[in-house]
């Protein structure tokens, strides 16, 4: 069997808020596995219960927009960008453990895996309407496919959604309870198959 490779987000006190640096390290470490023919899949993990991934680093954005001019700042949202598309066209199956908050970027890190699985702690959204921005890092994809008008009004209001509810929202494919992922992490690394590693754990009630 191959083996897995687990990408732990470790910005806890910016709440894993991606800036230039951690976008470049995981764009490295992608490379590296992806060349990899013993690395047959890859978890995205945080190190920190509370949040998965915030969303870009704000600051920083906001820094090089007034320290270096509007094209460093668009260049940063480039790259992360890229690094979103890099993980939608992954040749190997992601992963993502969304435990905690996953907004904007956090959503492009985590809601186009293969695989997305989210906790009674989740908390996911496209806040970005709320400084006057579309919804961006991939969200309008999902948005626009949610059922009924949850997409059009979690898009106008910058909603959140608790994690099972996220599974009706198409946002997520999994829930589980949060106590449980260590099992799930360890059946994970022992190479077990995905739905495999699933039935080891229990699963959130999804609201009706």
């Amino acid at each position: 069997m191959g083996q897995t490779a687990f990408l732990v987000l470790d910005r806890p006190t910016a709440l894993n808020a991606i800036n230039l640096a951690m976008a470049d390290a995981i764009a490295n470490a992608l490379k590296d596995w992806w060349s990899d023919p013993g690395i047959t899949r890859i978890v995205i993990d945080s190190s920190a219960p509370r949040a998965f991934c915030a969303g870009g680093d704000l600051r920083q954005i906001r820094d090089r927009l007034l320290g270096s001019g509007a094209d460093a700042a668009a260049a940063q949202f480039r790259r992360v960008y890229d690094l979103f598309a890099d993980l939608v066209r992954s040749p190997v199956p992601v992963i993502s453990l969304m435990d905690g908050i996953a907004m904007g970027g956090g959503i492009g890190l985590g809601g186009h895996a293969r695989y997305r699985i989210v906790t009674e702690r989740s908390i996911l959204a496209m806040p970005e309407t709320l400084i006057g921005l579309t919804p961006d890092a991939g969200g309008s994809w999902l948005l626009a496919r949610a059922p009924g008008f949850t997409g059009l009004r979690l898009a106008l209001t910058a909603g959140r959604i608790e994690g099972a509810a996220a599974l009706g929202a198409g946002f997520a494919d999994y829930a589980v309870p949060s106590a449980d992922l260590d099992t799930l992490r360890d059946a994970l690394a022992r190479d077990m198959s995905v739905e495999d590693a699933l039935a080891r754990v229990g699963r959130l009630p999804v609201p009706q």
